[in-house]
């Protein structure tokens, strides 16, 4: 297990050999600050907890001296040290690679957008085009069911995309090509994980 944590930037294409153009996610992966060093001895798994986008204003807790700290799960922890630095060097062109990020908030929204709903005809007589419908009881249960699908609030949840396959890496420029897109908007932070 190996991990780092990045920044969306956004979307490109790239073509590869044969001249198939494949969509990618530009990841800016900047070199991530070692905060905490966990082993298996004390803390049951060997573990790392990375840190990137410093602030501006330097506080005393060195957590809040970040915009995106994440525990990373590692194989091996040998000869890495607090403050440290974990790059890129420990992925390659090819490997698959899992990615997890906090989907584009979309505010309240109803069932239609929300769930897939159909919704009533737009014919003549109907009222209501977008409403879910009737779906309470009778007498009994006299309560509409845990889980009933309705209208909420929508995005915003942590979403992690399996086996994305790295199509570059530019070290020079600290850029990670990912195939395929990455949750989250733009300048959103994201954890990449094996």
């Amino acid at each position: 297990m190996k991990g780092i944590l990045g920044k969306k930037i956004g979307m490109a294409s790239m073509p590869d050999s044969t001249g198939l153009i494949t969509p990618v996610t530009l990841i800016e992966v900047m070199p991530n600050t070692v905060l905490q060093v966990k082993k298996v001895e004390k803390d049951g798994k060997n573990a790392l907890i990375l840190a990137t986008g410093s602030r501006n204003k330097v506080k005393k807790n060195r957590y809040a001296n970040f915009r995106f700290v994440r525990e990373v799960l590692f194989d091996s922890i040998d000869g890495i040290e607090i403050n440290a630095q974990v790059d890129l060097d420990r992925f390659e062109v090819g490997e698959k690679v899992h990615i997890t990020g906090i989907s584009k908030g979309k505010g309240f929204q109803g069932v239609m957008k929300r769930h897939n709903f159909a919704g009533n005809p737009d014919s003549h007589g109907h009222e209501d085009h977008r409403e879910p419908g009737g779906f309470g009881g009778r007498t009994w249960p006299g309560r509409v069911a845990k889980g009933r699908k309705l209208p909420g609030h929508m995005g915003l949840d942590t979403v992690t995309l399996k086996n994305r396959a790295i199509i570059s890496i530019d070290k020079d420029m600290h850029i990670l090509a990912v195939q395929g897109p990455v949750p989250g908007s733009t300048n959103s932070f994201v954890k990449l994980w094996q």
